[in-house]
């Protein structure tokens, strides 16, 4: 079974992202944007008619349906002729390219686009879009699926692309902060009640300051949900991004944003087991102050 972008595809969010048959606008514009960009890079390095207008092949959004959690897009037919159609050679090469990639998504092994796209600009900018089309609704898991009598069947499940394997295959994609940026912040709303979430950057830039506030923690050992979001600092310096946070003695850092979130998950994990193994008469009255902070924000924490 495949899936047809011409026809139109089905996106199933489930979990709690999915569980009040709505979706938040962080998750929305997340799921469309890197879609949207997923379709203009496969038109210009995807398929063999690379010399076709990726600006004709624009994704809308149709079949809404009361109370449903399970947002629609397809190839867009323009009002006016256009000389490519959705349902033309090109578009349905498109169409051809995407299913491939979603049955990708649907193993997991992300690996195989390096063997699909031998040209490191296609394959970075393609393993960028269905990196952010993949982990757009964080945790909760998300399948495409085919419109029944009776429901919704199943076709592709969306394997979460983690970050190593993206790093590997695109170590020119990840974001960079744009020194002479003045002002820009960017909110992403939680649920609260989900028992686990993979961080998400809330940022604010200014001068090259950025705040990296997380509200969950995951690392391959455990899982932890904090009382309120932890404000960070984030910062570059000779090409290496930290993430500090004075309150609880962290600091990590990485080549780039996504390894530096990585490896402050992993300190914070370590620095909290290590912290509450050892009794209050071996550590420092810094350390003290630390291990109670780490005590008072941790909200649950789950072993894996």
């Amino acid at each position: 079974m495949s899936v047809d972008l011409i026809k139109g595809i089905h996106i199933r969010i489930e979990g709690e992202e999915g569980s009040t048959n709505g979706l938040s606008w962080d998750v929305f514009r997340k799921i469309g944007d890197s879609l949207q960009a997923l379709i203009t890079h496969l038109v210009q390095y995807g398929i063999e008619d690379s010399t076709a207008d990726p600006n004709a092949f624009e994704i809308e959004i149709f079949d809404f349906n009361p109370g449903s959690a399970i947002p629609s897009a397809r190839l867009k037919t323009h009002p006016q002729q256009n000389l490519y159609k959705p349902n033309g050679d090109v578009g349905k090469q498109v169409a051809k390219e995407f299913d491939f990639l979603m049955s990708i998504s649907n193993s997991g092994d992300y690996n195989k686009l390096s063997e699909r796209y031998t040209d490191s600009k296609a394959l970075g900018l393609i393993a960028a879009d269905l990196y952010g089309f993949a982990n757009a609704a964080d945790t909760s898991p998300v399948s495409l699926v085919k419109k029944t009598k009776s429901g919704y069947q199943r076709i592709y499940g969306v394997e979460k692309f983690p970050a190593k394997v993206f790093k590997r295959l695109a170590p020119n994609q990840t974001k960079k902060v744009n020194p002479e940026q003045e002002t820009v912040i960017a909110r992403v709303s939680l649920n609260p009640k989900a028992k686990r979430k993979v961080a998400s950057l809330h940022q604010v830039y200014k001068n090259a300051e950025v705040s990296y506030a997380p509200k969950y923690i995951t690392t391959a050992q455990a899982d932890y949900e904090l009382h309120h979001a932890l404000l960070c600092k984030m910062y570059e310096e000779d090409k290496y991004f930290f993430i500090e946070n004075d309150l609880l003695d962290i600091q990590a850092g990485g080549t780039n944003e996504i390894e530096a979130e990585e490896s402050f998950h992993e300190e914070f994990d370590f620095k909290f087991r290590r912290l509450n193994e050892l009794e209050d008469s071996k550590l420092s009255d810094r350390l003290i102050r630390a291990k109670k902070a780490f005590n008072l924000i941790v909200k649950h924490h789950t072993e894996k």
